[in-house]
């Protein structure tokens, strides 16, 4: 499968996330992640951005803990945006939601570092689908991140929490639909 026809996967995912929709407050939201969001094919090694480099000594990403990871480093490293949406690989092209950051446009996605380092070395993935992975999300400010976390008292996913909360929910839209 190609990084274009993952791309799409994650827009079908987007499209039936939103006709699935349950809740009447949660309606909308892939839908405007869909239409607005950001599309990305791969991400940068954490390596290649030195205040990154020495964050990830520091604090050993957790595999698995992507809202934790991601949170952290928007909180502690210059210049870090935080993006939620959903992310897929090879050789397992299953749409998952996640948390990744940019800085100075570059993605990076050191929970997914964290996870596939292990398989890469072992052989069980090759290291060229690392450079296949495709986002497709949308970035949060970093406000509204602290704000989750104040009501909810630990890392998640906040473009949910954003959502469900009328007040935020407009000022999110066009936010997304400024930086499209």
């Amino acid at each position: 499968m190609t990084p274009t026809a993952m791309i799409k996967l994650l827009e079908g995912f987007a499209e039936i996330y939103e006709q699935a929709a349950t809740s009447s407050a949660m309606v909308g939201l892939a839908g405007s992640i869909l239409r607005h969001g950001k599309r990305t094919i791969g991400y940068t090694p954490s390596e290649c951005e030195p205040s990154l480099t020495e964050w990830v000594k520091w604090h050993k990403p957790k595999p698995k803990e992507c809202y934790y990871n991601s949170q952290r480093i928007a909180m502690n490293v210059s210049g870090a945006v935080y993006y939620e949406g959903w992310f897929c690989i090879l050789p397992w092209p299953l749409p998952v939601l996640h948390a990744w950051v940019e800085i100075d446009g570059k993605l990076f996605d050191v929970t997914a570092e964290a996870y596939y380092s292990s398989l890469i070395e072992d052989g069980t993935i090759p290291a060229s689908f690392i450079k296949q992975a495709c986002y497709l999300g949308a970035a949060v400010p970093f406000e509204h991140v602290l704000l989750c976390q104040m009501e909810t008292e630990h890392y998640r996913d906040v473009l949910p929490f954003l959502w469900v909360n009328l007040g935020q929910r407009k000022e999110f839209l066009c936010n997304l639909e400024k930086s499209s």
